[in-house]
């Protein structure tokens, strides 16, 4: 079980309150952009190495599908 994707959009990754994130995701300095997003479902272990959540898919149709619902379900 992950953090709230919630708000995801924009926000600094490794900082949900509450959850308990890899000491390499909090050091990543990233936001949770459409780029960002696109490298870490490419391969997350790749994109942050030591991250524990990983995740891997190779399909650009797909990750575009996945980022477009996660922003898509974002607060105005």
């Amino acid at each position: 079980v992950g953090p709230s994707l919630h708000g995801l959009a924009g926000r600094k990754a490794g900082t949900v309150a509450g959850f308990n994130y890899s000491s390499a995701l909090k050091k990543a300095r990233l936001r949770w952009k459409p780029e960002t997003l696109d490298k870490w479902l490419t391969d997350s272990s790749a994109f942050v190495p030591g991250s524990v959540m990983n995740f891997r898919q190779a399909d650009s149709a797909k990750r575009a599908a996945i980022i477009a619902y996660l922003l898509d379900t974002q607060p105005n």
